[in-house]
């Protein structure tokens, strides 16, 4: 079997008839790809709906009695599937005509990582739950448009985009870029950085799995999604470190497009933070810096230009070798940041302030040495900017004074 397309579904029959219909319009033609449906435990009639439905290609329906989060049921279907390629593709979205046979073509090379476009976005019902800007985005849709509904005569889960319009392609008339700050900051990751993504050392920012593809292989290698992450978010950024870690290199194709289809807002910010908080000290090592940093760069208020010039000089203070504790001091700092916002509880600020001021010489020497000798900017500066802001430690102030006496005692 040459392709698994695992689909987890959970209270959104509607919306994954449509992904079906979508499915029989994939311009592949063998059978030697299967689809795995899997029912995380809806009520909805998800289960009996996709087994009923005339699929081209050869399918698996599962069913899970309990939700157990997105991984679990993701999980689920990856033990499932015999292809050797895993493709990833949510209930709600709707694929391209050829969405298939790009992502197998994509695969050419070994280890691999394959990025489709991941922020579409198309209204296919009418939800009363909506929230007011997807309220706002659905009316600006129409705006203008000989086929606007009668927004004051619509009904809940009424439908937008009739079946015949994505039987023949149409929908992707009604198709709209997501237009918020993450997306266009992965935008302008694309333009400086091309589709391999050529000196930027954060990659794994794309590894959203509503549209993706990696081999079986690799996902098996290391050990699946973490099924502990319940709640919304950062499930796919998990396995993606894991991923890159383990050798596998991620490709931007813009031109695999898959559109999801909106619907009510189904987390929290709660459930974020929660997520947040468990990817951090998960991954709390000095060789997973770059999670850390990836989940804590909103709070740090930093550029993704200043993300991946930071990351780079860690990746590159690693393998120096010898500055494990230069690196620990910055983790702590990282840490220490994150819970001071989103897990105030754990703070440890004084606990490590009394750490970090027995440290001082051997930093100052660190920072001495991975400014002068090996030109780096970026991590110096950050990690004196968290002691400063949050320890009051000035350790550029330090520096400087150290310097200075060097050169009034080579002067004398």
């Amino acid at each position: 079997m040459k392709a698994s397309i695992v689909i987890p579904s959970y209270q959104a029959k509607e919306r994954l008839r449509l992904n079906l219909i979508a499915l029989n319009r994939q311009t592949y033609g063998g059978e030697d790809v299967e689809v795995i449906i899997v029912d995380n435990g809806s009520t909805d009639g998800t289960f009996e709906m996709a087994e009923a439905f005339p699929l081209k290609y050869p399918k698996k329906v599962l069913r899970v009695a309990r939700n157990r989060g997105i991984a679990f049921g993701r999980n689920t279907g990856i033990r499932a599937a015999s292809g050797d390629l895993l493709i990833f593709h949510d209930s709600d979205m709707i694929a391209g005509d050829s969405f298939l046979s790009q992502h197998l073509a994509a695969h050419e090379e070994r280890d691999l990582v394959v990025c489709g476009l991941s922020w579409k976005r198309i209204y296919t019902f009418y939800y009363r739950d909506f929230a007011p800007d997807q309220l706002e985005a659905l009316h600006r849709a129409y705006r203008r448009r000989e086929d606007a509904p009668d927004w004051a005569a619509l009904r809940d889960r009424q439908q937008l985009i009739p079946d015949q319009a994505v039987r023949d392609g149409r929908w992707a008339e009604n198709a709209f870029d997501l237009d918020v700050d993450f997306v266009k900051g992965l935008k302008q990751i694309l333009r400086e950085h091309g589709p391999e993504l050529t000196d930027y050392s954060l990659a794994r920012r794309f590894f959203i799995t509503n549209n993706l593809s990696v081999a079986r292989s690799k996902v098996l290698e290391v050990g699946l999604l973490d099924e502990s992450i319940r709640r919304y978010g950062f499930e796919d950024y998990d396995l993606g470190i894991r991923l890159y870690k383990a050798g596998c290199r991620v490709r931007i194709r813009q031109d695999i497009v898959s559109a999801h289809q909106e619907h009510p807002v189904n987390f929290s910010y709660l459930d974020m933070v929660s997520n947040m908080n468990y990817i951090c000290e998960k991954y709390n090592s000095i060789y997973f810096i770059d999670m850390v940093l990836v989940c804590g760069g909103d709070m740090m208020l930093l550029s993704d230009r200043q993300l991946n010039a930071i990351n780079q000089e860690v990746n590159q203070t690693l393998a120096l070798k010898g500055f494990e504790e230069f690196l620990s001091v910055y983790l702590a700092l990282l840490q220490l940041k994150r819970r001071q916002v989103l897990d105030p509880p754990s703070d440890n600020t004084a606990e490590l302030y009394a750490a970090v001021a027995g440290k001082i010489p051997a930093l100052i020497r660190d920072l001495a040495v991975l400014q002068r000798q090996y030109g780096m900017t970026e991590l110096p500066r950050h990690l004196c900017h968290l002691a400063k802001c949050l320890l009051n430690i000035d350790l550029e102030a330090i520096l400087l004074a150290n310097g200075a006496a060097r050169n009034n005692s080579g002067e004398a």
